[in-house]
């Protein structure tokens, strides 16, 4: 059985040190680590539109988001995203 990753946002201390250690500034930092906040809407908004209609679950954990498709339109949909790097194929087992 496959399953779709989606990984925006890992460990907010982690990500920001990483911006901390590459700027000049803490406020710089900050801003830095901001944007990425927008990339993540951005692809929110899109899975959200290519999932819209579609017999999709979501199962989301600590450190995990899977998305799961329940239909034939559904799984084409999460492939094109996949096509466009938006989320990651995973083979699983099926329980």
């Amino acid at each position: 059985m496959k399953s779709y990753e989606l990984s925006l946002h890992w460990k907010q201390g982690d990500d920001l040190a990483g911006h901390l250690s590459t700027m000049k500034t803490p406020t710089r930092a900050l801003k830095a680590w901001g944007l990425s906040f927008a990339h993540a809407k951005r692809i929110c908004d899109e899975i959200a539109t290519a999932i819209d209609g579609k017999a999709v679950v979501i199962e989301a954990g600590t450190h995990y988001i899977a998305l799961h498709p329940k239909s034939p339109t559904a799984k084409k949909a999460l492939e094109a995203l996949v096509a466009k790097k938006l989320l990651q194929a995973v083979d699983t087992e099926e329980e």
